[in-house]
């Protein structure tokens, strides 16, 4: 069993989570049950299946899981993009933050996994 705490790629997904939360804030209120919801899961999704991976016993089981963390973190880039388009997230510094943050967590998690191989 692996400590998440100690993968750098747990801890970014972390502080994308809380990022990407704090954007979603300022959606409108009619993308409460739409985009709003989704962009929350997918990132936390990528979280929540780093630290599940690491409870796993195999190195399969484990590689699975991250895997399963970049669907979600090419989920949340994509409706990021959306977002953006759409202007609730407005074309800013903090749009090309943001946006930057997660294309980072998306390479990432690709060069951990091929670290995993």
């Amino acid at each position: 069993m692996r400590n998440p705490d100690d993968l750098a790629v747990y801890r970014l997904a972390e502080a994308v989570a809380h990022e990407v939360y704090d954007v979603i804030a300022k959606f409108p209120d009619h993308e409460r049950y739409g985009l709003t919801s989704q962009m929350g899961r997918a990132a936390v999704s990528v979280y929540s299946n780093l630290s599940e991976g690491c409870s796993r016993t195999s190195q399969k089981d484990f590689a699975r899981f991250v895997e399963m963390s970049l669907g979600s973190a090419m989920e949340l880039r994509a409706q990021l993009r959306f977002a953006v388009k759409r202007g609730w997230v407005s074309p800013s510094e903090e749009a090309n933050a943001i946006q930057a943050r997660v294309e980072r967590l998306v390479q990432t998690i690709i060069r951990f996994q091929k670290g995993l191989s």
